[in-house]
Formats: structure tokens, sequence, C-alpha cells
């Protein structure tokens, strides 16, 4: 079982960016200080209740984009909470804790280390910031 953004609640991504940050910016997912001079992604969503911009860190895009390339759900399939380790409740640990997704030891490694990634704000021990754990700017290409 995946997690995704349910067809009947109105959402729709219209375009994404890439953009360099020109200020801060806090990431949707982890919240963590997105840097001036810092590449992000922009997800702009048309909703029953408008429009609005979501930014995310390109550390939480290439955890979307890791988990869509090892179980080939679609990257649409996602939610708020992208990290946590609960099967019920978060991206990660859905894919960590569901049968049907077959993972090799090295796959399940990898998404274990995103959510410690994340605990630290995808920073190291002197505050310089983790390699992503792919390329996040590589658009997957999986069936819905």
């Amino acid at each position: 079982m995946c997690l995704w953004i349910d067809d009947d609640n109105g959402n729709v991504v219209l375009r994404t960016s890439a953009p360099v940050a020109r200020k801060p910016y806090e990431c949707f997912e982890c919240y963590r200080t997105i840097d001036s001079g810092e590449r992000h992604f922009v997800y702009h969503t048309k909703a029953d209740y408008g429009f609005r911009s979501d930014r995310l860190c390109v550390h939480c895009r290439a955890t979307l984009v890791a988990g869509s390339r090892m179980t080939g759900c679609p990257e649409r399939w996602w939610v708020g909470e992208m990290h946590g380790l609960d099967p019920n409740e978060g991206f990660v640990g859905n894919i960590l804790g569901d049968e049907g997704h077959v993972l090799t030891g090295a796959q399940r490694v990898t998404m274990l280390r995103t959510a410690v990634g994340r605990r630290r704000k995808w920073r190291r021990a002197d505050g310089s910031l983790l390699d992503p754990i792919c390329d996040p700017f590589r658009p997957v290409e999986v069936e819905s």
C-alpha cells in the first residue's frame, strides 16, 4: 500500500521549478532552512481553496525520487511527513513496512538513512550539508 494525494481532494500540481534561493526559505517537508544560494524545488499547486507554492529542499526531493525509483510508485503519491518511520503515516515508513515493496538490503539502508538525515536537518556534525541520496534533478518516469 502506498501513500498518495487522493484525486478527490482537488489538488493538482500545475508545475514544478528548481530555482536558486534568493533569500532563506523553509522546506515544506523537513522544515529545514533553505539557505540563500541553495537550489531547491517549488511545487505550484491548485487546490479547492486556491493556489499555493510549496518549497522542498534537495534532500527531501531526493528521498521522494529514490523512493519512487525503488518501488515504482508514482512521484505524486506523497504526503506531508514524508520521513516518518511509521508505516501508516510516512512515505519512508510505508516503503520499509509494506510487504508489497521488495527492497534489497542496500535500498532499505538508503531509506533509513533518509530518516536519520532528516532528523539531523541534513547536516553533518560540523554544520555542512549532507549529500542527497540520489540526483533529485533527474525526473522519475513511473506509470501510475
